[in-house]
């Protein structure tokens, strides 16, 4: 449920994760499996041999030391807009800048934020840790008891893998606790129970793991006691993908869910009544529905298939609630949220005494506060007086659920985040009061954004996001970044172009945001759609935006790039070798490439639900027609495709860029390959890094797209 993203595992050392067993059954795979190893030598030499290839050709280009040190100076900025969270009535933010690469924790008051101060105080340095400790730590979370302001696990990676080591922090005394709860690395799960009592899914113990790769036990363990000694809670059988569980704070109680991953999207969820004698009450929902949060003593979901209440069916994505504390004898819940064709619930969230509901609108998102008056619920209005802002996100910046303090974020395309601040609860005109913005990084003026339409393949109209100068000639010599995932219900909304901006749209470029099927810009049905057998519609949408983008005279394939990265990466490795004739440039990060073999290495398992599972003979049809490692061909004239992957990923086995990369060499075709030591599914273990990484990809769109080098 909350963390199902982020929980996939491999509990396994980088000089010994080896993935040969199961061995493929296709001859293709079965002559690749020795990229399947994390780290042998074979493998190593193959990076090497390729990175040096990659740097001679894209670091010795005259712009991309330009192109690096723009990226470096946005993301490092001294004066960028801190990402903020509230903890015991303070803010904290995760800092990082060219001096503090790693970053740093820093908190300040209120009070003091809202007044422009800069005396945050440093509560942790990671660089002066990671030094002390000869660690390259990457900073992942922390997570606090949510009723003292001190104790807290600190989640640090090596080298920015998913993995975690959990160690607690005092942020009193601004040290590690002395005999305090430590867990070595794995990807394990935690959550606060009391001041001395966690919460466990425990994946240390790879005997002990889901086939998926994930905790299959949660346990509570108390302060001093030995790992061994923790306490059973619950746990699943071997076929599900994982158990989690959370903490929901609805005004002054504390409680507590668990939830039993049958599939990526189908949940067993249980209330936690009683630690003492671990009882579970069955909260009564469809194993698809989705609990979304705890207020005013009510339980609010979301269902992702049809539901019957009080005779009537209501659809996909709708929003209902019932009493949390009358679990086993619930009669039809009440409905909170009823979405249309174009408005759909993306997220909720909550301060003490208000619940908001980030609403997409055609993709761009709105809020919209509800209460619960009288034992009934109350939809209002988010009317922020605030005229000029229409067509971007509106979104929680930062919201403390133990008052009403709330800051709320405006941004789009070309305009950076602006936040404002409330600190009461919705009323007839919510008073907010403007507090920063992000000062701009390139000059937006001459630019504009617009939103178009384009039937797919099967009539469906998919929207898109295009934003370019005001001045832009129609004449089919555009470079053009077309971006776009289309996976796991994510949506892809307007942000600011902070990097694009600087470095793409700057030297005169066009930026493409494709909103396809498969993500969650139109709800569950909008994800379903292109689900499992039906997944060549994300694959349909994307090439229609490329061909509109074509139509329009915007680009022609020789000017048109396209990115992506995860499921992303393997809708832009799918579009290399289903319609090479429409691209000129191809930029694969990150990707699943071996669609017969995904199942079996590191995470993918868990993904079944999402693509359909290659050892069922009808699903391993379908997928072999959209497997880019299985659908190179010869005779074909491929575009020049660049391929980024780390070997600290942990979570899309660095195996599917490593062979897409060996398969085309193999073949004869033109291909750049980059793996990273370090980054994990990030591609990148600090900001220097990043802005290196990200440097070499846009010196490559600018090599291959004809760009204007200004």
């Amino acid at each position: 449920m909350k963390n199902i993203i982020a929980l996939f595992f491999c509990a396994l050392t980088i000089n010994s994760c080896s993935l040969k067993s199961n061995a493929p059954s296709d001859p293709l795979s079965k002559d690749l499996s020795y990229l399947e190893e994390i780290e042998s030598p074979q493998v190593r030499s193959f990076a090497e041999v390729e990175n040096v290839l990659s740097v001679a050709r894209l670091k010795t280009d005259p712009l991309f030391p330009v192109i690096e040190t723009e990226i470096l100076n946005v993301v490092t900025a001294k004066d960028k807009l801190p990402s903020i969270y509230f903890h015991d009535n303070q803010l904290y933010q995760y800092w990082q800048d060219q001096v503090h690469v790693r970053g740093q924790l820093k908190r300040i008051s209120v009070a003091d934020f809202n007044a422009h101060k800069n005396n945050w105080e440093v509560v942790f340095d990671l660089d002066e840790i990671a030094k002390a400790e000869n660690k390259n730590w990457v900073w992942k979370s922390l997570t606090c008891y949510k009723k003292n302001d001190r104790m807290c696990l600190v989640f640090l990676s090596n080298g920015g893998k998913d993995a975690i080591t959990a160690r607690e922090y005092d942020l009193g005394k601004k040290e590690f606790v002395k005999n305090g709860f430590h867990f070595p690395e794995s990807k394990s799960q935690f959550e606060w129970y009391d001041a001395n009592t966690l919460l466990w899914t425990d994946a240390t113990d790879p005997k002990k793991l889901t086939n998926s790769g994930y905790p299959q036990i949660l346990k509570f363990i108390k302060r001093g006691q030995k790992l061994a000694e923790a306490t059973f809670i619950a746990d699943v059988p071997k076929d599900y993908v994982s158990i989690d569980s959370w903490m929901v704070a609805d005004q002054d109680k504390m409680h507590f869910i668990v939830s039993k991953s049958i599939s990526f999207y189908e949940y067993e969820v249980y209330y936690l009544a009683d630690l003492a004698t671990q009882k579970l009450v069955k909260i009564p929902i469809p194993n698809d529905a989705e609990v979304r949060t705890i207020f005013k003593d009510q339980v609010l979901f979301t269902v992702k298939s049809d539901y019957t209440v009080n005779g009537k069916t209501v659809p996909p994505g709708t929003l209902l609630s019932f009493p949390l504390f009358s679990l086993q004898n619930i009669k039809d819940p009440e409905i909170v949220f009823l979405p249309s064709e174009t408005e759909v619930l993306q997220s909720t969230t909550k301060n003490r005494d208000q619940l908001w509901i980030a609403a997409l609108r055609d993709v761009k998102r709105t809020m919209i506060p509800v209460d619960r008056v009288d034992n009934r619920w109350v939809i209002g209005k988010f009317v922020h007086g605030l005229s000029a802002h229409n067509n971007g996100n509106w979104s929680i910046f930062a919201i403390d659920p133990y008052s009403n303090k709330t800051y709320f974020s405006y941004t789009d395309f070309l305009t950076p985040t602006q936040v404002y601040y409330t600190d009461s609860a919705q009323d007839a005109k919510l008073k907010l009061k403007f507090i920063q913005a992000s000062p701009e990084r390139f000059n937006a003026k001459n630019f504009t954004s617009q939103q178009f339409k384009v039937k797919s393949k099967d009539g469906t109209l998919i929207p898109y996001f295009i934003v370019h100068s005001k001045n832009l000639k129609y004449d089919g010599k555009n470079p053009v970044l077309q971006y776009g995932y289309g996976g796991f219900e994510a949506a892809m909304t307007p942000y600011y172009l902070g990097v694009p901006g600087k470095v793409w749209l700057s030297r005169g470029n066009v930026y493409v945001l494709a909103n396809i099927r498969g993500g969650g810009e139109y709800g569950p049905l909008w994800h379903k759609a292109a689900l499992g057998a039906n997944r060549q519609k994300a694959f349909d949408d994307f090439i229609a935006v490329s061909e509109d983008l074509i139509k329009r005279k915007i680009t022609s394939p020789q000017h048109l790039g396209i990115m992506g990265g995860s499921n992303g990466g393997l809708l832009t490795s799918v579009m290399l070798t289903q319609r090479p004739d429409l691209y000129g440039a191809v930029v694969s990060e990150v990707p699943l490439a071996n669609m017969i073999r995904f199942n079996k290495l590191l995470a993918g398992a868990s993904w079944q639900a999402e693509y359909g599972n290659p050892d069922v003979p009808a699903d391993r049809k379908v997928l072999m027609k959209y497997s880019p490692l299985h659908n190179i061909k010869k005779n074909v004239k491929y575009p020049e495709a660049f391929f980024i992957t780390s070997t600290k990923d942990d979570r899309v086995h660095p195996a599917h860029a490593r062979q897409m990369v060996a398969r085309l060499k193999q073949m004869g075709y033109p291909v750049i390959y980059y793996e990273n030591i370090d980054g994990g599914h990030g591609r990148a273990a600090n900001l220097k890094e990043y802005a290196t990484m990200l440097g070499m990809e846009y010196t490559y769109l600018f090599q291959k797209l004809n760009t204007p080098k200004k």
